[in-house]
Order: C-alpha cells, then sequence, then structure tokens
C-alpha cells in the first residue's frame, strides 16, 4: 500500500524521470510498462522499497555508465501505482490517465479482441493527436 505521505514524493520522481509506454501487437497482445531510469541507485532502490512493486535492472550505456532503472510491468501492480499517485502528478498526469484507460481494455490472458485492440490503439493515438 503507497501511503499518502509518500504518494508525493513518488509522484514527484515519476514527473521529472518517468517514462510510460504500452503497445499492442498483431495478435492482440498487449504490453504496459513504467520506468525511470538514473545512475543514481538510491534512488531507484528507494522508489523500488516504498513501493514494493516492479523491479530493479542495471545497464552499462554506450559511453560505460551505469544505469538503474525500476520497471513495472504487472498490470495490477501499475493500475495500484497509478491510482495512488495520480491526484499528485503534474507533469505527466495525462501519460498517468491515458495508461489508466488503456488498463481498462485488458482481456483475459493479456489479449484484447480485434474490436478492443482497435478501439484502444484509435483512442490513444486520437488523445495523441490533439
Amino acid at each position: 500500500m503507497i501511503d499518502n505521505n509518500i504518494a508525493p514524493v513518488i509522484a514527484t520522481f515519476i514527473d521529472k524521470r518517468g517514462c510510460f509506454y504500452y503497445r499492442t501487437n498483431e495478435k492482440g497482445h498487449h504490453f504496459h510498462t513504467f520506468k525511470i531510469s538514473t545512475v543514481d541507485a538510491s534512488v531507484i532502490r528507494l522508489l523500488y522499497r516504498l513501493t514494493n512493486m516492479g523491479h530493479i535492472k542495471e545497464n552499462i550505456n554506450g559511453n560505460g555508465k551505469v544505469t538503474y532503472t525500476w520497471l513495472v510491468h504487472s498490470r495490477s501492480e501499475l493500475y495500484h501505482l497509478l491510482t495512488n499517485i495520480l491526484p499528485y502528478l503534474k507533469n505527466r498526469r495525462k501519460e498517468a490517465e491515458e495508461m489508466l484507460e488503456f488498463l481498462k481494455y485488458k482481456r483475459r490472458q493479456h489479449r484484447f479482441t480485434s474490436e478492443t485492440a482497435r478501439a484502444a490503439v484509435k483512442k490513444r493515438y486520437q488523445q495523441s493527436v490533439k
């Protein structure tokens, strides 16, 4: 459970460094992810400990620096995270609302029907054009 005292702290990091992305492949599988990447491992570990969601990944980028990424893939964890921090988001609020809308189209075994896939993709692209 994300405490009301902790949610603004998490939202601040998400506003500055967060990235939401999702897609639907040709078979109707949908993928949704939230991530924050930085070279400061303590920030990533703190966010992971505060939420107890997702996992941490280490990468070495092209210039040899180690980057740390906090990833949340689970639909239920992502939904819980977004619903708790949404009131505190400023810069990424619209992206978070779009992600929540996308999660509503979830079907069994992470599949869309052809109609719901088209509707989700159409809605996503219509909103991003405006």
